[in-house]
């Protein structure tokens, strides 16, 4: 299994990185595919993907994909995309840009989003038959988690995000899963990765940016964000046993 363990260094090695990525993700899962699609809004995290995934595809011969979803959502969004698609270029990743359906309803906005989103990356890289890569990392886990529980969703909604899982037959890696946004920042600036920064990450009307805040004013924060993922990472593993019997039940019956 991956283990639980937070990587404290204060920033990502791009060797150790690629030992990880083949060891717990590519080689225990025997993906046949060379096709890597990864998922890129912009911001720290995706870039910071696209670079180590950019290294590691010319070392072990994978072919790399940048995709761009434009939500819509705001005046400046292509833009947005225009240049962080200039941005992986200059890296050297083909890219491509997908633009969503513009958004109508009332309520609901990230969800929507994260949904269309993930149709969209998932529709392409089944189009290539490839694995898509996104670039979740271990605060957007707790923060997740959090959220689940206030929201009274058992062990299932405990469990988290999942490192590997798959959306409509497509599978899903996130390799940054076990890394703090501080590290991710930190190995950005080291390596002088431009990124975009989305407003939306302020705006206290979103519920995961009101969670963001109230983890950020935990005077232990480090110490509450090691305990979140340990707990999450063995109810995950639980529940992962349960399905496999239910599913062995589902099977005989």
């Amino acid at each position: 299994v991956i283990n639980a363990r937070i990587y404290n260094n204060c920033i990502i090695d791009q060797d150790k990185f690629s030992s990880k990525l083949n060891s717990e993700y590519f080689f225990k899962k025997k993906y046949a595919s060379k096709n890597l699609i990864v998922g890129v809004s912009g911001g720290p995290d995706s870039m910071l993907l696209s670079h180590l995934l950019k290294k590691h595809s010319e070392k072990f011969g994978y072919r790399i994909t940048a995709v761009i979803i434009d939500h819509k959502l705001r005046e400046s969004s292509h833009k947005e995309a225009l240049l962080t698609k200039n941005r992986l270029n200059i890296m050297g990743l083909e890219t491509i840009i997908l633009s969503l359906n513009k958004y109508h309803k009332k309520t609901g906005i990230q969800e929507w989003a994260r949904f269309e989103r993930l149709n969209a990356l998932s529709g392409f890289a089944k189009s290539k038959n490839g694995i898509l890569l996104l670039g979740h990392h271990l605060n957007d886990q707790v923060e997740t988690v959090y959220m689940r529980m206030t929201k009274g969703t058992g062990v299932w909604g405990a469990c988290g995000i999942n490192p590997i899982s798959s959306w409509y037959g497509t599978s899903v890696i996130r390799p940054l899963l076990f890394y703090t946004k501080e590290i991710i920042l930190n190995t950005c600036k080291e390596n002088m990765i431009k990124y975009v920064y989305d407003e939306t990450n302020s705006n206290k009307k979103f519920e995961r940016v009101r969670v963001r805040n109230l983890i950020n004013k935990i005077q232990d924060k480090n110490k509450f964000i090691e305990n979140i993922n340990s707990i999450s990472f063995y109810i995950r593993k639980i529940c992962e046993k349960v399905d496999q019997k239910i599913n062995e039940i589902c099977d005989i019956h």
